[in-house]
């Protein structure tokens, strides 16, 4: 009976620590809310996955940095669902405003 196994799905090597750290050795890897992938603590928070280009396009100056801000942040995996959901949320709040006006 090997009790080691049965824990295995939890333990691995986090990408984001294997590409941006260079550190493949492994850890106890957490599910993401919204892409469903495995990546450590350090990693499991989701970050935009846009590029720098795309956020340079944005016109509204005050929305600009509100993303670059957020685009910014150190710690965290590049997630599609969750950027997808921020800029949802984002439109959403705008079209409330232009509504309450």
């Amino acid at each position: 009976m090997r009790r080691h196994k049965r824990h295995s799905k939890n333990f691995g090597i986090c990408r984001e620590c294997q590409v941006r750290d260079g550190d493949s050795t492994p850890k106890r890897l957490i599910r993401c809310w919204f892409c469903k992938e495995l990546f450590c603590k350090k990693h499991l928070h989701p970050k935009l996955a846009v590029m720098h280009d795309a956020i340079d396009k944005i016109e509204n100056l005050s929305l600009r940095d509100k993303v670059y801000a957020e685009w910014r942040k150190s710690n965290g995996h590049p997630d599609i669902t969750w950027t997808e959901k921020y800029f949802d949320e984002i439109k959403f709040n705008e079209e409330e405003k232009k509504q309450k006006i």
